[in-house]
């Protein structure tokens, strides 16, 4: 059975009350809050392993409600209402290849019924959110398997932890069972639902704030770049990186680009810390990171565990999936990332890096569309001075183009 890698909130208000929640929508569950960090592990060994076992996470921030599958237009299995979460220790070592596009949460329902998902997350957005959680400092991992918590027998009894009893019995007055929350019909719960949050928001008044990503990230002392004026182009059209006709043209061109394969935290380091190696001294005391496929950011997150945050003078990540663009901008905005949308392969005028680090998308010549190919070889055999072969794979014109990005003495992996 798969395995994973998972953080339990176990303080004494927040983490009893999402639980209640989560009991009082989803019954069966026998799940405890938890955060799903890596999944799975079935590879891990060595120093790879360790890493995950010697963790130690003092504090999680709680930001805002969210959900899955809701926006789809077709029915799907499941409708999941969530809290969502941040934690930059957590992001490190984050690893979902099955969920590429996941954001760290906490699942509060996960059921077949799209009209009570609308109607929990409306109960949920009238509360203010976004408060940090304080854990003990030697808050660890817990490894558990796939499918241990799934839903129970009907004959079985749920034994519900003293601290939720306390607390159902503090919000209701009853006496809490599986019986009681089975027999609940959904105006019910919402209502519970409702009572509940009002319970943790007025505790939670007593937890810091959850620090805007915003404030740090213009509180760090560090120069962050902005590029309002790149320009990109394909054959004969050149855009202004501000211009609203660019969001239109990447959204309709380059949906074939946007599959995410996300590259293991292990794998990451091994490179990242090969890579500065090379760098010069006087280059490695103040880099200047590019990542042209950007993506979650992996490489940007590790790079901050090899090197301290002062040695690293500006970052920039491009990448052309809209949502992963302002996901990956939540995510690092604050230590220093600047992620931009664009088409890396057609984007001019980007300031030099002397760190380049990627993992590019590996699409076959094949795959590439035909008229898209042509101007991209056309592009790159003029900025290489060579012939480009048309059998060339997408990543060979990542790796020919990143030249142009490079300062002198600059190091690209």
């Amino acid at each position: 059975m798969p395995t994973a890698y998972v953080l339990y909130i176990e303080d004494n208000i927040v983490g009893p009350c999402l639980h209640l929640i989560r009991s009082v929508c989803n019954p069966e569950s026998s799940s405890s809050p938890h955060i799903t960090v890596r999944y799975p592990i079935d590879r891990l060994q060595g120093n790879d392993l360790t890493a995950y076992q010697n963790a130690c996470i003092d504090e999680i921030d709680i930001i805002e409600p969210g959900t899955f599958g809701l926006e789809d237009t077709k029915p799907v299995r499941n409708y999941t209402v969530f809290v969502k979460c941040n934690s930059d220790i957590l992001e490190t070592l984050s690893y979902k290849p099955h969920y590429p596009d996941s954001t760290f949460h906490i699942t509060l329902y996960d059921g077949r019924s799209l009209e009570f998902a609308k109607q929990l997350l409306q109960v949920l957005q009238r509360f203010r959110w976004g408060f940090t959680v304080p854990l003990s400092k030697h808050t660890k991992l817990t490894q558990i398997e796939i499918g241990r918590h799934r839903r129970n027998n009907t004959s079985s009894v749920l034994v519900y932890p003293d601290k939720l009893k306390s607390l159902f019995h503090a919000i209701t007055s009853e006496r809490l069972s599986g019986t009681l929350l089975a027999s609940l019909v959904d105006e019910q719960r919402l209502e519970l639902t409702e009572a509940i949050c009002a319970h943790l928001h007025s505790a939670a008044a007593n937890l810091p704030k959850a620090a805007s990503r915003a404030a740090l990230a213009g509180g760090r002392g560090r120069t962050v770049p902005h590029f309002n004026q790149y320009k990109y182009s394909v054959g004969e059209q050149e855009f202004d990186s501000s211009a609203p006709e660019l969001s239109k043209r990447l959204a309709d061109d380059y949906e074939p680009f946007t599959t995410l394969y996300l590259t293991p935290p292990e794998l990451a380091h091994d490179i990242v810390e090969y890579a500065v190696s090379k760098l010069s001294p006087h280059i490695r005391g103040a880099v200047d990171f590019g990542d042209p496929a950007i993506g979650t950011g992996v490489f940007f997150s590790t790079l901050l565990n090899v090197l301290t945050e002062d040695k690293i003078s500006s970052a920039i990540g491009i990448e052309i999936d809209l949502e992963r663009v302002d996901e990956t901008r939540k995510r690092w905005s604050h230590r220093g990332l600047e992620v931009e949308r664009g088409d890396y392969l057609h984007m001019d005028q980007l300031p030099p890096r002397t760190l380049i680090l990627a993992n590019p998308p590996y699409m076959r010549y094949q795959q590439v569309p035909p008229a898209y190919k042509q101007k991209l070889q056309e592009r790159a055999s003029a900025q290489m001075g060579m012939r480009i072969s048309g059998q060339s794979s997408l990543y060979v014109y990542f790796l020919l183009l990143s030249h142009g990005w490079m300062k002198k003495e600059a190091v690209a992996a």
